[in-house]
């Protein structure tokens, strides 16, 4: 439900999906929907079982929609 809204979503910038417990396959569906996300440039992820080249990549998807001196990704 959550990567299928990121798709459609043309607004939201600061997302918190802190304590949801997202695994490896629920990364891959985020980073599916933040690849075609323009808009979000604030991810918060806290204690989740992602591993960590799946983390990277999240990361290297929301830096891609920072706007200069904004914090992009914060992984606890």
């Amino acid at each position: 439900v959550l990567a299928y809204a990121l798709r459609q979503n043309s607004t939201l910038e600061d997302l918190s999906i802190r304590r949801n417990h997202i695994t490896d396959n629920g990364a891959r569906e985020l980073i599916d929907a933040l690849r075609d996300n323009q808009t979000i440039s604030s991810l918060l992820l806290e204690s989740e079982d992602i591993s960590e080249s799946l983390l990277d990549e999240i990361e290297r998807l929301t830096r891609r929609n920072t706007r200069p001196n904004r914090r992009f990704c914060t992984i606890s």
